[in-house]
């Protein structure tokens, strides 16, 4: 995902063996950063936000203490409006590795949410992405997003 410059509150209800259970981190407490693996040294909790300093390059970063099949994940995020790049952050669930998953991606510079089944060789084909055209996501402000997967 490019341009994922914060992440203020992130809820994870979660399912497993059919109970529900309901993960929620503010980050206001940077210990909360240690179920995470990041990608990158460009990853740290700062303000009870989760940020990536580095807006040039492509980043993730997994929350890993459970594994999980159905979840709904609702975020706040924020885009920065410096730099050129797409500013896109996004979600990624479904993953059965680090080449198979599915993420949304929320494009700022082109008005636009993007789903996409990642294979590592297809790219951005027809048969793998949905486009959502004409949604503004402007920078400078916060945006709620919520993902459910069943």
């Amino acid at each position: 995902m490019r341009y994922l410059t914060a992440l203020a509150l992130v809820s994870l209800p979660l399912i497993a063996a059919g109970q529900v259970s309901t993960v929620e981190m503010d980050f206001e407490d940077p210990a909360q950063f240690e179920q995470w693996l990041p990608d990158s040294d460009q990853w740290a909790v700062a303000d009870g936000v989760l940020r990536q300093s580095r807006s040039s390059l492509n980043g993730t970063c997994c929350f890993l203490p459970e594994a999980f099949g159905d979840v709904t994940v609702e975020v706040r995020f924020f885009i920065h409006p410096t730099g050129s790049g797409v500013k896109a952050p996004g979600l990624i669930y479904r993953a059965a590795d680090e080449n198979h998953f599915y993420y949304i991606h929320f494009d700022s510079k082109n008005s636009q949410v993007v789903f996409v089944r990642h294979e590592l060789g297809l790219g951005w084909t027809a048969g793998n992405t949905h486009r959502h055209r004409g949604v503004a996501i402007a920078a400078e402000q916060w945006h709620t997003a919520r993902v459910e997967v069943t």
